[in-house]
């Protein structure tokens, strides 16, 4: 599993925590783990998802970790968690967590392929879990008994996530899913430019579709280096060709939908990029 982080803040003990964990869990899953992953088209009152998981064998998932502990939490009345002495007085979790499979579906939905496959498959229409890895199982049994025990994972308790997910699927995503689902989270689709009807794939023109396709969707560092937002100086090089643009591009845009605070420059000095970026 690869681990791409937009970026964490090391105070989040929660957090970093559940990565570290993670790390452990999955080391042999074919996949990708997302740490604030943005979503552009989430409501601005709506945190970004703590993780994405995206595994070749059991799909999307959603992973939210949360730092409260029992003496901050109030009460759960229907959908509002109510708290005290924390961060928020009123959430509705779950709510909030559809909001974000939601948006990820539409990314799903814009994919032709994509959306039929979903049709007999449900592994790329999403889960959602939420971790607090402060309240132990017996503290949350004292007070709530059962509720939630499928959707609320607590401490000691990730691993069971992946466990039941496992069982559930024992062939991975087709090759062809697979590098289009990673190809929407990669922001391939922005790179994509209108070609030419072919009229077979076994064509020349529709291997060179092929290829060309393949060619514009980020490789694995170059998604890592886009999604980043350094502590401090960051330098990229790379020879012509090798994609500085568009990560720059996609790190500006990432770069400001976490800090719409800040005051991002991107200048350049070839006049044929402007539409391209």
């Amino acid at each position: 599993m690869e681990f791409i982080i937009t970026e964490v803040d090391e105070k989040d003990l929660a957090l970093t925590g559940t990565i570290t964990h993670l790390r452990e869990i999955l080391n042999d899953e074919e996949g990708f783990c997302f740490i604030r992953y943005p979503l552009f088209n989430l409501d601005s009152n709506i945190e970004l998802p703590s993780l994405i998981i995206l595994s070749r064998y059991f799909g999307l998932l959603i992973l939210d970790v949360f730092d409260f502990d029992m003496s901050n939490l109030e009460s759960i009345e229907g959908s509002k968690w109510r708290f005290k002495k924390w961060d928020w007085t009123i959430r509705e979790l779950f709510e909030e967590g559809e909001d974000k499979l939601f948006s990820i579906a539409g990314k799903v939905n814009t994919n032709r392929d994509l959306r039929k496959f979903t049709e007999n498959d449900l592994r790329l229409k999403g889960k959602y879990f939420i971790h607090l890895p402060d309240i132990s199982r017996s503290e949350w049994a004292s007070r709530f008994g059962r509720l939630f025990e499928d959707k609320v994972f607590l401490k000691e308790e990730l691993s069971r996530i992946f466990d039941y997910e496992k069982q559930l699927y024992t062939s991975p995503l087709p090759d062809k899913v697979w590098t289009q689902i990673t190809g929407l989270f990669s922001g391939a689709p922005v790179l994509m430019r209108p070609t030419r009807r072919i009229e077979g794939e076994n064509t020349k023109a529709g291997i060179i579709r092929k290829v060309e396709s393949q060619i514009q969707t980020l490789d694995l560092e170059q998604m890592k280096i886009a999604q980043q937002i350094p502590p401090g100086p960051q330098r990229i090089r790379g020879l012509a060709g090798t994609g500085k643009t568009i990560v720059l591009a996609m790190k500006a845009a990432y770069a400001h939908l976490q800090h719409p605070e800040w005051n991002i420059v991107y200048t350049f000095n070839t006049q044929s990029l402007y539409d391209y970026i």
